[in-house]
C-alpha cells in the first residue's frame, strides 16, 4: 500500500515512525507504476489490484509538468491540518479523558474557568469554546475547537492545570514532547542541527503514543508528521506553507455569501462586492494623494465615496447595491 510519499505494509504501518525505513516514492517509480496502469490489456480486476498496492488510481494531468513532481514532495503537508486538526486535538482529547474520567484530577469545568481568567490579550480571539463531556467521550478525535482555538488551548494548558499534574506523568510528558514538536514545526527559522533532534522527538513521541493509549491507532496524519523534518529541510519552515491566511480569507468569502443569499452568479456578486469592500479600505486612509482616481485611460473622476454617508455604507461587508 503507500500514501503520498510512501510505500508501505500496512502490517507495519503503525509502528514505523522513522521516513528512513520507509519506501520513498521516486519520480522513476511513479511513472511505472502508471505505465502499468495505463496498460491496455489488464483487466479491471487487475487495474483494481494494481491501484490498490501502488496507491495510484491514474496518471495524473500535474505529473506532465516539466518541473513539479508528483511523487517526491512536491504536495507538501499543512501544519495547520495536520497537527492542529490531527494530532494535536486527538492527543489533547485522550490525555484529558484520562486526566478528568480516570484519574480524576480535576474537572473540564475547572478547565473552561481557568481560561476564562486567562489574559491572553492579542489571543482572546482564539480562546477555547467550553469543553463538554459529550466531546471527550465520542469516538472520533474532534473537541470541537478550531485551528487556533486548538493551538491557544495546548499553548497555555500548562498555565490551567500544570500545578495538578504529577510529577513523571506518562502522559503529559508525552503532550509536552508533542509541544517541542510543534514549536520546531511552528518556527520561522529552523537551524539545520533541528532536523535531526526533530526527527527523534517525533519518533519517540509516536512510539509513546502507542504504549499510552494501545487503543488508538496512529492516524494518517500524525505519520504525515514523520516526513515533515525532510520536506522542512528540503523547502523550508513549514510555517511558510500552510493554508491559515488562505483559509481566513476564504470565511469572508463564505460569510458574505450567507448573507447575500443571491447564488444566481455567486462568483461575480462576491467579486463585486470584494473589490468595493477593498476600494473603501483603500480610499478611507491617507495613502491616496487626492479624491482624483484614475477610473480609465485619460479619465479621471471625483470619488464617489466622498461622504460620510458611502463611506460608512461601503465599510460593511453587507452592504447592497
Amino acid at each position: 500500500m503507500s500514501n503520498t510519499y510512501v510505500l508501505y505494509l500496512y502490517a507495519t504501518f503503525f509502528f514505523q515512525f522513522v521516513e528512513s525505513q520507509f519506501t520513498l516514492r521516486t519520480d522513476e517509480r511513479h511513472s511505472y507504476h502508471c505505465d502499468v496502469l495505463d496498460r491496455q490489456d489488464l483487466s479491471s480486476a487487475d487495474k483494481q489490484h494494481f491501484s490498490l498496492v501502488y496507491g495510484v488510481n491514474r496518471r495524473a494531468l500535474l505529473h506532465t509538468l516539466s518541473y513539479f513532481s508528483v511523487a517526491s514532495g512536491a504536495l507538501i503537508p499543512d501544519i495547520m491540518h495536520d497537527v492542529l486538526e490531527g494530532a494535536l486535538p486527538l492527543e489533547v482529547k485522550l490525555m484529558l479523558k484520562v486526566f478528568v474520567i480516570d484519574k480524576k484530577l480535576f474537572s473540564l469545568t475547572f478547565i473552561d474557568d481557568g481560561f476564562k481568567k486567562l489574559n491572553l490579550r492579542s489571543f482572546d480571539g482564539d480562546k477555547p469554546s467550553t469543553l463538554s463531556g459529550v466531546s471527550l467521550t465520542s469516538c472520533d478525535s474532534n473537541l470541537h475547537q478550531h485551528a487556533m482555538q486548538m493551538w491557544t488551548l495546548a499553548r497555555f494548558l500548562s498555565l490551567v492545570i500544570g500545578h495538578l499534574i504529577p510529577e513523571d506523568d506518562k502522559h503529559w510528558e508525552n503532550f509536552l514532547c508533542l509541544l517541542d514538536i510543534i514549536d520546531i514545526l511552528f518556527s520561522h527559522s529552523v537551524a539545520d542541527d533541528a532536523i535531526g533532534y526533530l526527527e527523534a522527538l517525533i519518533s519517540d513521541h509516536h512510539s509513546t503514543f502507542l504504549e499510552l493509549y494501545p487503543d488508538t491507532q496512529i492516524t494518517m496524519k500524525m505519520h504525515s508528521i514523520v516526513h515533515m523534518p525532510r520536506l522542512t529541510k528540503e523547502y523550508g519552515p513549514l510555517i511558510n506553507h500552510w493554508t491559515t491566511r488562505f483559509e481566513a480569507k476564504h470565511k469572508y468569502f463564505k460569510h458574505l455569501a450567507n448573507v447575500m443569499g443571491n447564488f444566481t452568479n455567486i462568483c461575480f456578486s462576491l467579486a463585486l462586492r470584494h473589490q468595493m469592500h477593498q476600494c473603501y479600505l483603500s480610499l478611507n486612509t491617507d495613502s491616496l494623494p487626492g479624491e482624483e482616481v484614475e477610473i480609465g485611460p485619460g479619465k479621471n473622476s471625483s470619488c464617489i465615496y466622498t461622504t460620510s454617508v458611502e463611506l460608512n455604507r461601503c465599510s460593511s461587508i453587507y452592504f447592497i447595491f
